[in-house]
């Protein structure tokens, strides 16, 4: 079965930005609630771009504190 989109999209950010983390790209396919978490994230953070689309992204101290 292929991946959906969104997941795709999940595991080409982590190979780009977060490599340290492709190892576990593949318990998303095969944990349910792992899949779940990914894609929830995923999608709320393309949504609160889609709604701060001048929020500066490089600035992860205003979202992480």
């Amino acid at each position: 079965m292929k991946n959906p989109k969104n997941l795709q999209a999940i595991g080409d950010w982590v190979r780009k930005n977060r490599p340290d983390l492709v190892g576990y790209l593949p318990m998303a396919e095969t944990n349910d609630a792992m899949l779940l978490l990914l894609t929830v994230g995923f999608e709320a953070g393309r949504q609160f771009q889609c709604e701060h689309p001048q929020w500066p992204l490089d600035r992860a101290d205003l979202y992480l504190s």
